[in-house]
């Protein structure tokens, strides 16, 4: 099995201060999402977890990764993107499969891609979807209760909190940006998964100053979702006997023990 890491880490800056760093990325995304068609490798699209699922590191979410491939023997390319991109080449079928993922198929729904086209293979963690609050701050027990404060969400949970009338004052991609906003009281809230958030908030050593609220505003598991497809068809089989021998054998919780 041979996997390939074929984009750099997305930083924001490359975009208004290196433009031609940041045409060397776009060519290589685009490269990524238009070649999946004559490749033979399985092409995984993802997102950084900071700390937990990165292109270089050795977070859990990398080590569940390599755990489920293990003893495959196609190849794999997987291609690191910003929020945006990685929702168009989702709902472009640009890629063969995306971790990590929710089990919620049915967000893409929207843009054309039909719940019956994707194959969820998990659950490899449960998460929630909550609000951090600053540590001397009166407790959120409610949604209503974030409406009219002004927060942050996830990029990723607009839908979730739109849909429960709340409006963020601004999103972004990166949680340690937020996280560090709310410690000094740049925002009232924030609104992210409760594993992301619960892990940075002591790895940057801010549990003086931001808490957990009350409130969890949706419930989620999170795995492997892949196309249907033919090409795809050998890669979806391995990767579920992996995960259900690792499941059983207790690998996986054992490896979120220490989060």
């Amino acid at each position: 099995m041979l996997a390939n890491l074929i984009n750099p880490f997305w930083r924001r800056d490359l975009v208004f201060r290196q433009p031609v760093l940041a045409l060397v990325f776009a060519s290589l995304v685009t490269v990524s999402a238009v070649s999946q068609e004559t490749s033979p490798a399985i092409s995984i699209v993802s997102m950084e977890i900071p700390k937990a699922y990165t292109p270089d590191g050795d977070g859990v979410y990398n080590r569940v990764f390599n755990e489920l491939v293990k003893g495959y023997d196609g190849e794999i390319d997987i291609g690191f993107y910003p929020s945006a991109r990685y929702n168009r080449i989702m709902s472009s079928r640009g890629g063969d499969c995306d971790y990590i993922a929710t089990d919620n198929t049915a967000r893409w729904k929207s843009s054309g891609v039909l719940p019956d086209e994707l194959e969820f293979i998990g659950p490899i963690n449960q998460l929630h979807v909550v609000a951090y609050i600053p540590i001397d701050a009166e407790d959120v027990r409610s949604p209503d209760d974030l409406k009219g404060l002004s927060l942050a969400s996830d990029v990723n949970l607009l839908d979730t909190i739109h849909g429960l009338g709340i409006k963020e004052t601004f999103a972004l991609q990166s949680q340690p940006q937020m996280l560090s906003l709310l410690a000094v009281n740049r925002i009232e809230a924030m609104i992210g998964y409760d594993f992301d958030l619960d892990f940075l908030s002591r790895e940057m050593s801010l549990t003086d100053k931001v808490k957990k609220a009350s409130v969890r505003l949706s419930t989620v598991s999170d795995g492997l979702v892949c196309f249907k497809t033919e090409r795809t068809k050998q890669f979806r089989a391995h990767v579920r006997e992996r995960f259900k021998a690792l499941s059983e054998s207790g690998w996986l919780a054992d490896a979120f023990a220490d989060y």
